[in-house]
């Protein structure tokens, strides 16, 4: 994420995945939304992504980061679906959907707000590519969706 000197910031999707709890995307990771999605189950599949989506014609895996993060079985189907593009390790562009309890909302990251993720925030270290302190104080991790999708679904 690029910006100027004046700290201008850079333009970023807030994603709520829980009541509590938001994470941010870049600007152009984000590529559409689902409201009201049906869902199709997948018998088997980790308990944070056992549904699917049909979107454009493509399956596309659906994670609950909120069950991901508790390790604990999905709570209720949300309403919103983001559908986010990645790169594979060939190159390739694959999608992945993250239930969310609202509809993002776009913001302005400046590089001032930067912070480091507590101990708390141990899972996220795995997928994060950084962190912020947003408005409100909370610390907001910024996700790279390739890691999220490569690597914790296989794992």
């Amino acid at each position: 994420m690029k910006t100027d000197n004046n700290d201008s910031g850079v333009a970023a999707w807030l994603l709520q995945v829980d009541r509590l709890v938001n994470v941010a995307i870049g600007q152009f990771e984000l590529i559409h939304i689902i409201d009201e999605p049906d869902y199709m189950g997948i018998p088997q599949a980790p308990d944070y992504c056992k549904d699917v989506v049909l979107w454009n014609n493509n399956i596309v895996p659906v994670m609950s980061l909120a069950s991901w993060l508790t390790s604990c079985l999905q709570v209720d189907n949300t309403g919103v679906v983001a559908i986010v593009v990645y790169e594979d390790e060939q190159g390739k562009h694959k999608f992945g959907g993250i239930k969310l309890s609202s509809p993002p909302v776009q913001a302005k990251v400046k590089n001032s707000q930067q912070c480091q993720l507590t101990d708390d925030f141990d899972k996220w270290r795995k997928v994060s590519l950084s962190s912020f302190k947003s408005k409100t104080g909370d610390i907001v991790p910024i996700i790279d969706v390739s890691k999220l999708f490569s690597h914790v679904l296989l794992s």
